[in-house]
């Protein structure tokens, strides 16, 4: 299974931002990341469900692709966990 890439429009909407400037600095500090990935906590009797975090991805990030974060997850307690769902590239939010 492979991650679906979003374009920045899409993006924004599925991780329900209400600004991309974060994304935007972010990209801008580490000019190396080639994109950010959308992890999501699915879970359906948690109370963190539908928690998300947009990270990094790149070759001085923990994850250097978006492939790479596939299986794997954020936060231990399996309540929080938060799994990969979509990225998108760089140049969507800063060509």
């Amino acid at each position: 299974m492979s991650l679906p890439k979003l374009n920045k429009q899409d993006f924004m909407e599925r991780g329900r931002f209400d600004v991309d400037v974060a994304l935007e600095e972010a990209l801008k500090r580490k000019p190396d990341a080639t994109g950010l990935v959308l992890f999501e906590n699915k879970m359906f009797d948690s109370s963190s469900r539908g928690a998300m975090t947009a990270m990094l991805i790149g070759p001085s990030n923990t994850y250097k692709s978006a492939e790479e974060c596939e299986g794997k997850y954020l936060n231990e307690l399996p309540s929080q966990r938060q799994y990969p769902v979509a990225w998108v590239e760089r140049k969507e939010f800063i060509p």
